[in-house]
């Protein structure tokens, strides 16, 4: 068989792009822990003394102006609090929030196989994953602080270098990549090669970036959702987007599965 009609049977028979059930439920619980993840970078980035860095970071994701105009308030707001204590509850709801959906995503890649992982297990690598994405997240803050003090020794600044302002995309999306890479690999209860896994990544974060950038494009200038929901407009465009990214996550396991049926072939 085909890779295109092995990618299309298995689709079939998760059932991804039929009723779409592990799609709404890893939305549902990728869209409870982007709250206390904005929580805990905002309040990293005030410990570092540099609170708007994450305001820059939501900038620059491709989202619809009344979305990210909506994040940014929030975002504000969440600036004029100084605590540790803020970020020690963002962390521990991060990792518990992160930890349901990575759990979720472990299920779904496991439906190609007859063997499970234990609770335990299961467990394990779920809290693994949070932690390794939180940590991510932490990695980015501090090297784009670092690399303001570095330019600042210079009397420089990232708007007078472009090339920094590439640098850091090329950074974050290189770590995205092994995260989702890491993730292909050990989600599943057989873990599949890193060949495999890494043009799956890339699929994954070139689809979502795509995606979101046609998505942002559609709802800025066609879709007059707002008109009917008024304020909960916002909120309805961030269930759609995180929505398009949890499909987009799924189908990196349904390109491993086809990929590496396709070899042994």
């Amino acid at each position: 068989m085909s890779f295109p009609k092995r990618t299309i049977e298995f689709l079939k028979k998760t059932g991804l792009f039929q009723n779409g059930s592990f799609s709404k439920a890893l939305a549902f619980d990728i869209l409870f822990a982007l709250l206390p993840l904005l929580i805990f970078a905002t309040s990293i980035a005030n410990l570092f003394g540099v609170p708007e860095l994450v305001l820059h970071a939501v900038r620059d994701l491709m989202l619809p102006e009344k979305l990210s105009a909506q994040i940014n308030d929030y975002l504000i707001y969440l600036a004029s609090f100084d605590s540790r204590w803020l970020a020690y509850i963002g962390l521990a709801l991060s990792i518990i929030s992160f930890s349901r959906a990575a759990m979720l995503v472990m299920e779904y890649a496991d439906r190609r196989c007859e063997m499970r992982r234990s609770l335990w297990k299961r467990l394990f690598l779920a809290v693994a994953f949070s932690v390794l994405l939180l940590v991510t997240v932490v990695v980015l803050l501090v090297a784009i602080v670092l690399g303001n003090q570095l330019l600042a020794l210079f009397g420089l600044s990232a708007e007078q270098m472009p090339a920094i302002s590439v640098a850091r995309y090329a950074v974050a999306g290189a770590l995205l990549l092994l995260l989702l890479a890491i993730m292909y690999r050990f989600a599943p209860t057989n873990p599949v090669r890193f060949r495999y896994t890494l043009p799956s990544a890339l699929c994954c974060l070139a689809g979502v970036l795509i995606f979101s950038g046609l998505f942002s494009f559609y709802i800025d200038n066609f879709y007059r959702v707002s008109v009917l929901y008024g304020s909960l407009a916002a909120f309805i465009f961030l269930m759609m987007w995180i929505h398009l990214l949890a499909r987009m996550l799924l189908l990196g396991f349904v390109f491993d599965h086809s990929a590496e049926m396709d070899t042994e072939s």
